[in-house]
């Protein structure tokens, strides 16, 4: 049975003292704001107020041409990765590190030009670490070295 200001079929009244449970406020309505659309692009042929176009490849514009790798520098590299398995043979150690000597000078004399300085100087410290290796070995060993 229902008590006076009850609800049938609702949840009970709080206990006297206790607080009272408070509606929950509406949503939130705020109204978008008006479309805008967006600016007009300047015409064509026009960068902005009172500037021309500007072709490509004009200079002060576009992009540098793109440096090429120098060939001495890959050879370095190449070079210096196969005198590891075969530091006994000392040509191509020997080699990698006059290429890398080569390379690097070319690079630093023509540095818009040329590229390839990171594998020039790997190839040379791949070089000169191996002949490093063979240099120790034929002390060690008293200056000879036998293959077996």
């Amino acid at each position: 049975m229902p008590t006076p200001g009850q609800a049938p079929g609702g949840p009970p009244p709080p206990p006297p003292g206790a607080p009272q449970h408070q509606p929950a406020p509406p949503p939130y309505q705020a109204t978008p704001p008006p479309y805008q659309s967006a600016p007009a692009p300047p015409p064509y042929g026009m960068n902005g107020p009172g500037q021309g176009y500007q072709p490509y490849g004009v200079p002060g514009g576009g992009y540098p041409p793109p440096r090429r790798t120098s060939g001495l520098a890959i050879a370095s590299l190449v070079l210096g990765i196969i005198g590891v398995p075969m530091f006994i043979l000392v040509i191509p150690s020997l080699l990698a590190v006059i290429f890398g000597a080569v390379s690097l000078s070319q690079i630093s004399k023509r540095p818009h030009e040329l590229g390839g300085k990171g594998m020039a100087v790997a190839g040379l410290v791949l070089g000169a670490v191996m002949l490093g290796i063979v240099v120790l070995a034929l002390i060690a060993s008293g200056g000879t070295i036998e293959l077996e």
